[in-house]
């Protein structure tokens, strides 16, 4: 019966794992793959001074060590590359090792938590809204892998050997040189040594610090300055503070449509309903404000309440069970882990809210484990038949989601040949504009704007999308931009339920959703032709 069970558990994390990987095999590259692209081969360039080139990603070239990540997945970029080339197929696949390793670990750490539930709350975890479309080129799923071989490690692992305290030194290691934010995990793993009161396995907290002062000497020897000391500062105030805690509340709410049908648990508690109540008159005094802005469609006045009345029930429900560990009061294997497991939480949290430039839904994607996780048990007084309809209700947003931004990163790989076609016979044509239209574009054979080193000339054409970030343009060439044609990208069922206007669910805010309802186009591009007389048409908006 045993080993029936593990067969079938592994059946069904192989079905999980092509499920959340059909979506991302054949898509386009998006967003800030780009930039991991031309590092990767900036790497390929010169792998000892990667950070000495420069890419263009606001106005004009820089040095590629004013972007914010550090190198070791790029690395394995650059190496894949070398192998195979730049095919999205094969370089999504690379990707769907670490949504495999992140699917695996979670079912590991959940079986452990809530055994008989561990296969709903890793359909809940990886067939998900926030984890189907973060996949892409981005650091932010192998983080997420790495993090939870982190968490088992101290979680399961150390249970049976103190090797378990290496293990998670090391992917500490490894995570650092992903992504800064896994900072967080050191003051983790101390943690957990003094729980266990394992003094003499703090010596595996040099593995990290190690390799830190490493990558930092590495940085100092290619540029002259240390690349986790110079990032930009984010700019500290209390409103600041609240309005990106807000923020973050509405994203994690737009993520997780399941929260409804898990609270009703805090419903059955007591004091539950009186939050539940409280929830949902702040929801709704929030939508009440938004149907006051004049610009705001309401839809977005509406999905706003439903998202912070989502995030709301969850940290309602978070906190009853904090509450519920702090009473116990007991010393035992599942305390420590709950602990552990807020520890994740609250660390994640504050890092995104404190150094992340941007709140997003793949910064949040790194809440979700531990949130479900910490759940887990509260599944058991919910039925099976609720616990079904909230797995489908969730993969139900994953596959809108997932197809929606699909296509949306589709757009550019086939607007950008579309659009060389049609002027081929133009002098020259240039683009504006970063994340995957930047890729494509090139790939295209147009030829990229930098605000300082352009030089446009009579007659060339200058393609601008309209939903994309992209740089600024020089006054002498606004002056002297004409339109000459729009293409506009309609609306379908499929981007109906649309993963944000310039990328919301990339980046978001309390006004700039994750997501919305919209029949709107998806995009527009413009052609301008750069003419030395008589340009009177000087449109481009983005010009500042």
């Amino acid at each position: 019966m045993a080993l029936r069970n593990r067969h079938k558990s592994i059946f069904i994390l192989v079905v999980f794992w092509l499920f959340v990987t059909a979506f991302n095999l054949t898509k386009a590259y998006h967003i800030d793959d780009t930039a991991h692209l031309e590092t990767a081969r900036a790497i390929q360039n010169d792998p000892l001074h990667p950070m000495s080139q420069t890419v263009n990603w606001i106005d004009t070239a820089e040095p590629i060590h004013k972007l914010n990540q550090p190198h070791l997945f790029f690395y394995l970029i650059a190496l894949v590359v070398f192998l195979f080339g730049e095919s999205e197929v094969i370089l999504h696949l690379l990707l769907a090792i670490f949504s495999l390793l992140a699917i695996v670990f979670f079912f590991l750490i959940a079986r452990a938590q809530s055994k008989s539930n561990a296969l709903y709350l890793t359909a809940l975890f990886c067939m998900a809204p926030a984890f189907i479309p973060s996949q892409n080129l981005m650091v932010d799923v192998p983080l997420l892998a790495i993090w939870l071989v982190f968490f088992w490690s101290l979680l399961i692992y150390v249970q049976r050997s103190d090797k378990g305290y290496v293990v998670a030194a090391m992917a500490a290691s490894c995570a650092l040189l992903i992504k800064y934010s896994s900072l967080v995990l050191l003051p983790i793993l101390v943690l957990e040594i003094a729980l266990r009161k394992k003094w003499k396995m703090l010596w595996t907290l040099t593995v990290p610090l190690l390799t830190l002062a490493v990558w930092s000497l590495f940085n100092y020897l290619d540029y002259g300055d240390v690349h986790l000391l110079s990032r930009e500062p984010v700019a500290y105030s209390a409103g600041r503070l609240f309005i990106r805690l807000v923020g973050w509340a509405i994203c994690l709410g737009a993520i997780t449509p399941f929260a409804p049908l898990l609270a009703t648990t805090l419903w059955q508690q007591k004091g539950g309903r009186n939050f539940l109540l409280t929830s949902l008159a702040v929801a709704a005094v929030v939508c009440g404000l938004g149907l006051h802005l004049a610009d705001e469609p309401l839809n977005y006045s509406l999905l706003r309440a439903v998202f912070l009345a989502n995030a709301l029930f969850l940290l309602g429900m978070l906190a009853a069970h904090a509450l519920k560990v702090y009473r116990s009061r007991a010393h035992c294997v599942e305390s420590t882990r709950d602990l552990l497991l807020f520890a994740w939480l609250v660390g994640a949290l504050l890092f995104i809210i404190l150094f992340a430039p941007a709140i997003a839904v793949r910064h949040v994607l790194l809440i979700i484990p531990p949130t479900l996780l910490l759940l887990g048990k509260s599944l058991a007084s919910i039925s099976k038949r609720t616990l079904i309809l909230t797995v489908v209700l969730n993969t139900a947003f994953a596959i809108l989601f997932g197809v929606s931004d699909y296509v949306y990163a589709d757009v550019y790989r086939h607007y950008a040949k579309g659009i060389k076609a049609k002027y081929a016979k133009a002098n020259a044509i240039w683009f504006t504009g970063h994340w995957g239209w930047k890729w494509y574009a090139q790939q295209s054979g147009m030829k990229e704007y930098d605000y300082l080193q352009t030089n446009l000339e009579d007659g060339d054409l200058l393609v601008a999308p309209d939903m994309v970030d992209k740089q600024k343009i020089k006054t002498e060439d606004f002056e002297r931009l004409q339109k000459i044609d729009e293409i506009v990208v309609a609306g379908t069922a499929a981007t109906f339920s649309r993963v944000g206007p310039m990328g919301g669910f990339y980046a978001s805010s309390i006004r700039r959703l994750p997501w919305i309802l919209s029949w709107e186009p998806v995009e527009k591009f413009i052609i301008y032709r750069y003419e030395t007389l008589g340009a009177s048409q000087k449109t481009p908006t983005w010009h500042r």
